[in-house]
C-alpha cells in the first residue's frame, strides 16, 4: 500500500509536466513554484516513507534493544523509554523535512525554469537584449557577470533609428530607463537540449535586470513556436504507466480483501 501511495504523486506530476512540455509555447517557472512541484513528487515518500521507517526502526525487536539498551531509571519503564525515543525520532524527522524543503525553497528563489523551449532560442534573445541595452559583461563558461560602474544604459538620442530586426526573430522593447545594475549581478545559464529545457540562476535573486530581462524573454517567448520534441508524450506514457500499476495493486488488495472474508 505504501508503494502505491508513492507512485501517486509521482504520477500526477509527470502529468502535469507532460502537459506544460506539450504547450505551443515557452512555459517560465519560477524556482520555488518548480521545486514545489518536486516536493508534491517526493511527498508520498517524505508524508509516509519516512514516519513508516522511523516505526520499523523503533517497533523492530532488534532495534527496541539497541533504544532500551541502558539500563531502566527509577520510575521509568522500558515502554515509557520507547515512546520517548519515537516522540524525539519524529520530531527530528519533522525538523528536517519542513526546515529542509523551507530552506531549498528559500534558495530556488535564484532560479527561473524554462520549459518546451530551444535553447538556441534563450540564447539569442538574451544576446540580442543585452545587445541592444548596451550592457557589458564578462562571461566565464556559462556565467555572466554585470558589473554596475559599467552597466549605465545611454538614452538613444532623439530621432534616431530602430535598429531592424531579421525576419522571424523575435520582437524586443526599448530599454528601460536608469541603470539596471546596483550591484554586481550574475546570471547562470543552463541548458538541456534533450529536454528541451533551460534553467536561470540569478544572483542576487532581487536585481531590477533579472526582471526586465525575464519579462523581455517572456514575451520574445511568447511570439516563438516551442520545438519539436518528445518529452511530453514520453512523461505522459510513464504517467500512465504508473497509473496502471496504481490500479493493478489496488486490484490486488480489493481482490485479496475479499478472499480474506
Amino acid at each position: 500500500m505504501l508503494l502505491l501511495a508513492f507512485l501517486l504523486p509521482l504520477a500526477v506530476y509527470l502529468v502535469v509536466l507532460a502537459h506544460i512540455n506539450r504547450r505551443p509555447r515557452a512555459v517560465l517557472v519560477s524556482g520555488p513554484w518548480d521545486f514545489a512541484g518536486l516536493l508534491f513528487a517526493a511527498s508520498g515518500f517524505l508524508l509516509l516513507g519516512g514516519p513508516a521507517l522511523l516505526s520499523s526502526l523503533s517497533l523492530n525487536e532488534t532495534w527496541r534493544r539497541f533504544w532500551l539498551f541502558a539500563k531502566d531509571e527509577p520510575g521509568i519503564t522500558q515502554d515509557d523509554l520507547l515512546l520517548t525515543v519515537r516522540i524525539v525520532l519524529f520530531a527530528l524527522y519533522f525538523v528536517l523535512v519542513v526546515g529542509g524543503a523551507a530552506f531549498l525553497l528559500w534558495r530556488r528563489r535564484r532560479m527561473t525554469a524554462i520549459y518546451n523551449v530551444d535553447p538556441a532560442v534563450v540564447e539569442t534573445v538574451l544576446g540580442q537584449v543585452l545587445e541592444r541595452w548596451q550592457l557589458p559583461f564578462v562571461q566565464t563558461g556559462n556565467v555572466l557577470t554585470f558589473e554596475p560602474e559599467a552597466s549605465a544604459v545611454p538614452a538613444p538620442a532623439p530621432g534616431a533609428p530602430v535598429p531592424a530586426r531579421p525576419e522571424g526573430t523575435p520582437a524586443l522593447t526599448a530599454a528601460p530607463p536608469g541603470n539596471l545594475i546596483e550591484r554586481t549581478t550574475t546570471l547562470a545559464v543552463d541548458v538541456a537540449p534533450a529536454m528541451c529545457h533551460v534553467t536561470l540562476t540569478w544572483d542576487p535573486a532581487d536585481s531590477l535586470l533579472r526582471r526586465e530581462v525575464e519579462g523581455q524573454l517572456g514575451r520574445a517567448l511568447a511570439d516563438t513556436p516551442a520545438p519539436p520534441s518528445a518529452v511530453g508524450e514520453w512523461m505522459l506514457l510513464v504517467a500512465y504507466s504508473l497509473f496502471f500499476l496504481i490500479l493493478l495493486g489496488l486490484t490486488v488488495l480489493t481482490l485479496f480483501w475479499l478472499f480474506q472474508h
